[in-house]
């Protein structure tokens, strides 16, 4: 199952402990469910849509909410990037939180690249730094080249790339 997510709204100034969000999530870019949280650090809600027309809740949107959490259960431990108290590498079962919060950062991501698209963006040294001009200004690309020879101009690479590669770089 692929999860990817539209509509995301954030509201930065509710989110005390975790993120504040609503979005509709796609299954396999079927439409499938809505996932929110409050930001006070309680677990993430998923909702099937409602029948506007009767108010009740729509059964196919049920079922492939329903079919994402046993999904879920089926896939492998997840190796954590820290250590359990025995100190081993900590390993969880990932559930439907673990693979929208996945959704929701890629999406963010490819937000935040394209609006470093606009201006100059380049890769260096493991950073990402952007100016302030034009993604073809031919001095300022000659000046970080000289300066930099090994440097990524994300602006000439395809924005999938460009996106892998500022996901690397944080």
């Amino acid at each position: 199952m692929k999860f990817t997510v539209k509509n995301l709204k954030i509201a930065e100034f509710a989110s005390e402990e975790t993120l504040c969000y609503e979005a509709t999530v796609y299954v396999d870019g079927v439409r499938a469910f809505t996932a929110s949280n409050q930001g006070h650090g309680g677990p993430d809600s998923y909702d099937a849509f409602w029948n506007k027309k009767d108010g009740t809740a729509d059964l196919l949107s049920a079922a492939r909410l329903e079919k994402a959490i046993e999904w879920c259960k089926t896939q492998p431990l997840v190796t954590a990037s820290f250590n359990d108290i025995d100190g081993a590498p900590f390993k969880y079962q990932p559930d439907l939180e673990h693979f929208v919060g996945e959704a929701v950062s890629k999406f963010r991501t490819e937000q935040d690249v394209k609006r470093m698209l606009k201006k100059f963006a380049t890769l260096q040294d493991g950073k990402v730094y952007t100016y302030k001009c034009k993604p073809d200004h031919p001095t300022v690309r000659e000046q970080v080249k000289a300066k930099h020879p090994d440097v990524v101009f994300l602006n000439d690479i395809p924005f999938e790339d460009a996106v892998a590669w500022v996901e690397a770089a944080a």
